[in-house]
Parts: structure tokens; C-alpha cells; sequence
């Protein structure tokens, strides 16, 4: 409970990203978002409170009250950070990055993975049935 707010905020983020990339990349204006995973005033007081107990499996939660689990302090990013705002990334345009104590790695873009389709010009829309019957079917969705 609690987190709601805090992942659509997130999701706006990468959103906006996403959007601001396309409309200055004409401009020569690049636009990447960083989610970092850090040692934080924020990230204590979580795990001080249980907020990861609901989205944690417990292993991770008991590791992180234990003390077990060391994310780094938030300066470790600052050299990535750099790097993202100098010529040598100047190519880098739209991008998601993740970076946790020794790891840096890209989110994958949201994309369809299986889709179903009907020639809609010839067949017309779909309909509720059709839906119903084709999507476990097709989709693996039961």
C-alpha cells in the first residue's frame, strides 16, 4: 500500500521520456531517464516502515531489514550521470537505464509481444464473442 502514486509518477517519467526523445531528437536534443537503485532517506525509511514487505519477495525483505542488501550510495551514480551528459553519449537518445551498485543495464521498451488481428476493412470490428473465444485461444490468457 502506498506505492501507487510513486510507480505512475515513474511510469510518467519514462512516458515523458520516451516522447521528449522523438520530438527533440530533429532539434539534436537527447532525452534518457535513469532509475537508480541506491541508499537513500527514501529507501531507509521503506524498509524501516515494511513498504517493500508488499512488493518484495520475504527473502529480500529480510535481507534488506537485516542489513544484508547494500545498494550503494546515490554519489556512486554520479560518474553514469556524466558520461550520459557528454559528447561520448551524444548518440544515446530515449533510453531507460537502470544502475545498482556495480550493474548498469537499459529497461526494455514497452512493445506488443502476441497480438491477434482480423482485416477489419473486410470482416469489420471486433466483437465481445469473438474476443471471448479467440484471446485464450491465441494469447495463452485464461
Amino acid at each position: 500500500m502506498g506505492e501507487a502514486d510513486y510507480c505512475a509518477a515513474k511510469g510518467g517519467i519514462f512516458s515523458l521520456t520516451y516522447a521528449t526523445a522523438r520530438e527533440a531528437a530533429g532539434y539534436g536534443v537527447t532525452c534518457n531517464a535513469f532509475s537508480p537503485t541506491a541508499s537513500t532517506r527514501l529507501t531507509a525509511i521503506w524498509q524501516f516502515q515494511g513498504f517493500m514487505g508488499g512488493f518484495a519477495p520475504k527473502e529480500i525483505v529480510e535481507q534488506a531489514t537485516k542489513g544484508e542488501i547494500k545498494l550503494g550510495d546515490a554519489s556512486y551514480f554520479a560518474p553514469f550521470i556524466a558520461y550520459l551528459a557528454s559528447d561520448a553519449a551524444a548518440h544515446i537518445n530515449g533510453v531507460m537505464f537502470y544502475a545498482k551498485a556495480g550493474s548498469i543495464g537499459i529497461w526494455d521498451d514497452p512493445r506488443v509481444v502476441r497480438s491477434i488481428s482480423k482485416d477489419w476493412e473486410k470482416e469489420g470490428r471486433w466483437y465481445f464473442d469473438e474476443i471471448e473465444k479467440r484471446l485464450p485461444e491465441i494469447l495463452g490468457v485464461k
